[in-house]
């Protein structure tokens, strides 16, 4: 149940290079990692990228949750909660491990497998929150979405908690690496990106 990715890696959704490259050859997510079993935590295993205004697009499907709302109401009533719930389980059991990974890792296949590969569903289930809220940003410009403040507020407070601890995460680990200035730069994309989408 150890055997999964550090928390720290959800900074990687939004920032491929926040942990160095192998191409640049300061690669650095692999620092102060506990190996167990077979795995080895290196640049392709450790990434979970999936953009900074598709990241942008995921908090706008959060905000989108009351009745009424022209996307709500074209979609299925499950698959809102399925995508949500999924994605909500899958980071559980890639980024913090635990009981329910040991459960997990009892079933036939999972035996085999690392968790962290689990992150091509986690991404996938992402996508199509992305797709939902830039539906829902069209809908708005027609006049017809509504959105609940409560919603917002508790996503926005997840949001900037998780993304502190990642950015201190980082921050820390690129100064023991040596590579601050370097993470500094890399960063400076996925940020113009992700406000250009905000």
């Amino acid at each position: 149940p150890g055997s999964h990715l550090p928390l720290r890696a959800l900074a990687t959704l939004v920032f491929p290079n926040a942990f160095g490259s192998p191409v640049d050859g300061n690669y650095f997510g692999g620092l102060h990692y506990q190996r167990t079993n077979y795995l080895v935590l290196n640049y392709q295993e450790l990434q979970g990228f999936i953009g900074a205004a598709a990241f942008v697009l995921v908090l706008v499907a959060a905000t989108r949750v009351r009745r009424g709302h022209a996307t709500a109401d074209r979609l299925p009533a499950a698959i809102r909660p399925f995508l949500w719930i999924g994605s909500g389980i899958l980071a559980a059991l890639i980024y913090v491990g635990g009981p329910p990974l040991r459960a997990l890792q009892a079933i036939p296949l999972f035996d085999l497998a690392f968790i962290g590969r689990l992150r091509c569903i986690l991404g996938f289930f992402l996508a199509v929150l992305a797709a939902i809220g830039l539906q829902s940003l069209g809908d708005e410009r027609e006049g017809e979405a509504r959105r609940g403040w409560l919603p917002t507020v508790a996503v926005v407070a997840a949001v900037a908690v998780l993304g502190a601890y990642c950015v201190v995460q980082v921050w820390d680990l690129a100064g023991q690496a040596n590579q601050r200035r370097y993470v500094a730069r890399q960063a400076l994309l996925p940020l113009l990106a992700g406000a250009v989408a905000l």
